[in-house]
């Protein structure tokens, strides 16, 4: 009487390999897409927070007087030299706020996508 060697797997087992396989990544892609949802965002509160540094270290250090005495800074001059300074920031979704008496950085809005954060908040 011969012996049957078996060798490799039946049809039905690599169905069920398959299957939980299937069913393991169902489970596992929403958290996934989760967890890159909160690493964008925490992404773009890290730029929102070194674009306002950025902005009032230029704005600290402007020294450029117009012919009444004044300072000659404005907050899109402030925004265009942010985003030259800080690389994979978009242009033209960032705005400063400048003190009107003072030319200080107040605040920042950073919209990089559908979310605008403000530093400081």
């Amino acid at each position: 009487m011969k012996k049957l060697n078996k060798k490799g797997f039946t049809l039905i087992e690599l169905i069920v390999v398959i299957a939980i396989l299937a069913i393991l990544a169902l489970i596992l892609i929403p958290s996934i897409t989760g967890y890159i949802t909160s690493a964008t965002k925490a992404k773009d509160e890290a730029n929102a927070r070194a674009a306002y540094s950025s902005a009032v270290l230029i704005a600290s250090t402007w020294d450029e007087v117009d012919a009444d005495g004044k300072t000659t800074i404005t907050e899109a001059l402030v925004a265009t030299a942010v985003e030259a300074q800080i690389a994979g920031l978009p242009v033209g979704k960032l705005t400063v706020h400048l003190d009107a008496t003072t030319n200080a950085v107040t605040s920042i809005d950073y919209k990089p996508a559908s979310e605008t954060f403000t530093y400081p908040k």
